[in-house]
């Protein structure tokens, strides 16, 4: 078949930042199959791998978008590791990231859990596999991990889009929430950023010192982690208080534009629109029958600074 660039109107576009070879436009409106065939070649032979119809409708545009963004976020992390893996080839790298891509980009807000390290042979995390299509949980290593993760996703939902906020019924029904907390703790996680500051497996016992070590020695891969996932909040999973040392530390240095973030509560930070929790590790099972109600509590994620930056922050 001959092909003719010129009847299809088909060329690339350079503009702004856009880099060469990666836009490119045809006719409007497509008038027949001859048409239609001719711009799937040129598309094929340029490794065009998405074609919008700007004669769809703009939810249909959209949807188009958005999932052409989902790909490219995930090939940019598949390239993430590739390179620590080849900056640590001692290094076993623990593969993370996002639970679930079109439940993660379509959630407001989009919750980053950060957590200490692996352990045992839960080690490709994320993308979701085959074997683990719906998410992890209930059951895991540790009885109330993926419970307690559950929770805190919950709640922090629950809050964000007003279900428990003071003064709804909600909340002050108590047992009434303990009973839905219970249910929604037997159900998968998914839908959320997943990230270890240790890539490579650790034991039961975390060594606090490895942890930090790892958090300096992994900066700069694991805030371009953090930088595309576009977090709206870093939910930081674990502190030690005899001496003080804790993943939202490990956040300061990985990020350090938190060393200026603003304490709004107990345990929450805000810096350049973005939220950090500093909260337990969900494997403390001596706190986990009472973790969320102080979740919910106002002197932490109900206080009133909490509520006024939720009701400020711009979920895009």
């Amino acid at each position: 078949m001959k092909i003719n660039h010129t009847a299809v109107n088909f060329r690339e576009i350079r503009m702004g930042s856009i880099a060469p070879g990666m836009l490119f436009r045809s006719s409007h409106p497509i008038k027949d199959s001859v048409q239609e065939k001719t711009i799937s070649i040129l598309a094929n032979r340029c490794r065009i791998e998405t074609i919008i119809n700007l004669s769809d409708t703009i939810l249909k545009i959209k949807k188009t978008i958005r999932r052409l963004y989902m790909k490219s976020v995930q090939k940019e992390l598949d390239n993430l590791f590739i390179e620590w893996k080849a900056a640590y080839p001692n290094d076993t790298i623990s593969i993370d990231g996002i639970l679930d891509e079109s439940l993660y980009w379509s959630r407001i807000p989009r919750i980053v859990f950060l957590l200490k390290e692996t352990y045992g042979d839960f080690f490709d995390i994320a993308p979701l596999s085959e074997d683990c299509p719906d998410g992890y949980g209930p059951d895991g290593g540790s009885y109330w991990f993926w419970r307690n993760l559950r929770s805190y996703q919950y709640i922090v939902d629950g809050i964000v889009n007003h279900d428990y906020n003071i003064p709804t019924n909600k909340w002050l029904s108590k047992q009434s929430l303990q009973n839905e907390i219970k249910d929604i703790m037997e159900t998968k996680v998914t839908g959320i950023g997943y990230m270890n500051i240790k890539k490579i497996p650790g034991t039961s016992e975390s060594n606090w010192k490895d942890i930090y070590a790892f958090a300096v020695k992994g900066a700069p891969f694991l805030v371009r982690q953090l930088q595309l996932l576009k977090p709206h909040i870093i939910f930081c999973c674990g502190f030690n208080n005899t001496p003080r040392k804790s993943i939202y530390e490990c956040l300061k240095i990985i990020e350090p534009s938190f060393k200026n973030a603003k304490q709004l509560s107990n345990c929450v930070y805000e810096n350049n629109g973005v939220l950090a929790i500093d909260w337990w590790h969900p494997s403390m099972s001596d706190i986990a029958s009472y973790e969320w109600e102080q979740l919910i509590d106002t002197s932490q994620l109900n206080h009133p600074n909490v509520l006024q930056a939720i009701t400020n922050m711009q979920w895009s």
